[in-house]
């Protein structure tokens, strides 16, 4: 589904018909999905399904092959990584390599503390994160 999301409001994130890969190899085949704001989507599958080209694409990480991203009406393709990172995209990797003994919610809500605490952050800022093994 593109376009108008079901309850009438535009959505945040529309992806259209993309297509994306790795040099020859296409991982992705036409992705459409409208995300609402407030709204939590998931992406499940099987190890080589294209979960993780997905995001890629989104962040920017790759460059799609086909189709569009956008969010909040910014075609994500003409913005640099770090700019989409400030919008509020970013990817958390499940291997723990990071800050291994936090839990995924931690992991994921250390991305946004740049984002949100209007100031810039000390160059070793992993170290003022709080995570607990419980």
């Amino acid at each position: 589904m593109t376009g108008q999301a079901s309850s009438g409001a535009a959505p945040m994130l529309v992806l259209d018909d993309v297509t994306a890969g790795y040099g020859d190899f296409q991982a992705l085949f036409g992705v459409s999905l409208d995300v609402k704001a407030g709204e939590a989507v998931a992406v499940i599958g099987p190890n080589g399904a294209g979960k993780s080209t997905l995001m890629r694409a989104i962040s920017g990480m790759i460059l799609l092959k086909g189709g569009t991203v956008v969010m909040e009406g910014q075609r994500l393709s003409e913005v640099a990584p770090h700019k989409i990172v400030e919008m509020g995209i970013a990817m958390c990797r499940k291997t723990g390599g990071c800050f291994p003994v936090c839990r995924s919610r931690k992991t994921c809500a250390s991305g946004r503390l740049r984002r949100h605490s209007g100031r810039n952050m000390p160059t070793d800022w992993s170290s003022s994160i709080r995570c607990s093994l419980a």
